[in-house]
């Protein structure tokens, strides 16, 4: 019996747990896209998903300067203090080469990484 009572206060613990959890709720306007992924870079939190989108305190801004055939935005991460995004998209190369799916984000426009990744070049 005492069993039965302590699986009966997990349960309803459990129960009202989940019956009072807190609601998500929208975060402003401007995105027009699914969210794949969130990140918080350079005091900012960042967006990705049918573009790249950074929240200004009001709205999300969109970011996907230097992003050529842009489909979908699957990841962002921070690796050395630096913005790096993964998806279904090609950046081009300052000698006119595209590279696909991989970029960072560099002085307000997202760049290749380098060769390896998909040239189409």
């Amino acid at each position: 019996m005492k069993r039965f009572v302590l699986i009966s206060c997990l349960l309803f613990t459990t129960l009202n747990f989940f019956a009072t959890a807190q609601t998500w709720k929208s975060y402003g306007t401007g995105l027009s896209y699914p969210v794949n992924s969130i990140v918080y870079y350079n005091n900012k939190l960042y967006a990705a998903g049918g573009s790249i989108y950074s929240w200004n305190g009001n709205t999300w801004d969109e970011h996907s300067s230097g992003m050529l055939l842009l489909m979908d935005v699957y990841t962002l991460a921070v690796y050395n203090n630096t913005l790096f995004s993964g998806g279904f998209f090609s950046v081009e190369t300052p000698d006119h080469n595209w590279y696909n799916n991989a970029a960072r984000y560099t002085n307000g426009s997202w760049n290749t990484c380098g060769s390896g990744m998909g040239n189409d070049g």
